[in-house]
């Protein structure tokens, strides 16, 4: 039974014909995309800058509304609920961002910025959030002292590592890692992708995994999905697409992915 299941999702934008006129035209974000993801599954989506990828992460989060389509997350159709009813959903779907500069709150202490939604979805009793932020925190790679930090106390990955922090928090179900590496060092990609790892397997999560790096996606995704100006062209287990793609599109994307160095692969396999 699929944990998360996309049917024929379609989006559309009006953009401006160009710059001197206020004509506007139709923009296909999503083209009629359907995509399932299994329990304890780390289901990566592949493709260029603009394709489509966020549009479609921001839609199964019901943070922006699809024009057509249905959005089923465990077996139920969330498409068309709103507001109180949909509150319940949130917290089983988490997203981390590629940025946490702008993701977390500057003017909020850590305590702060996970405090909310744990006592907004009501996760434990007011009187045990302290110490259940410091519990969630040391999970990740952060010591109990920064709770009463802000974010521009703390490194690049640290500030990573807090917003992963903010997503398991609430217990959820799935978490859609939205190019949740590529700002950082190669050194500290691997480090957070090893915790996203260890995390699945302790928390039995599920990821949806939006990215543009093969050789990276090649090594942690059991599924993968090509998607290419709005409509996922090809989808299979992960060694398949890689050794055998169907797709032009796909085969364009696979041949321009640079051999790395071996020794950075053997170093990369063992810290993940």
């Amino acid at each position: 039974m699929p944990i998360l299941e996309v049917k024929e999702l379609s989006k559309y934008f009006q953009i401006r014909k160009g710059l001197f006129t206020k004509d506007k035209m139709l923009h296909k974000a999503l083209d009629n995309v359907s995509l399932t993801i299994e329990k304890n599954e780390t289901f990566a989506l592949v493709g260029e800058s603009g394709c489509g990828k966020t549009t479609l992460a921001r839609c199964i989060l019901r943070l922006i509304e699809p024009d057509s389509g249905k959005i089923f997350l465990d077996e139920v159709d969330i498409t068309n609920i709103y507001g109180k009813k949909l509150f319940p959903f949130r917290k089983k779907m988490q997203i981390v961002f590629q940025d946490p500069n702008t993701s977390l709150n500057p003017r909020k202490t850590i305590y702060d910025i996970l405090s909310e939604g744990i006592i907004l979805h009501k996760i434990v009793d007011k009187k045990d959030v302290k110490d259940y932020i410091i519990e969630t925190l040391k999970k990740v790679g952060i010591s109990e002292n920064s709770i009463d930090k802000f974010p521009h106390e703390f490194s690049g990955g640290q500030r990573q590592r807090i917003a992963i922090a903010r997503a398991i928090s609430l217990k959820p179900e799935i978490i859609i890692c939205d190019e949740a590496v590529s700002s950082l060092d190669v050194s500290i990609q691997a480090q957070i992708i090893a915790l996203l790892m260890e995390l699945k397997n302790q928390f039995k999560l599920s990821y949806l995994f939006i990215a543009h790096d093969l050789a990276l996606v090649k090594n942690i995704s059991d599924r993968v999905a090509i998607m290419y100006s709005g409509k996922i062209v090809e989808t299979g287990k992960t060694k398949d697409v890689f050794l055998n793609p169907k797709h032009s599109y796909t085969k364009l994307l696979l041949s321009s992915v640079p051999e790395p160095d071996p020794s950075l692969r053997k170093n990369f396999k063992e810290i993940v």
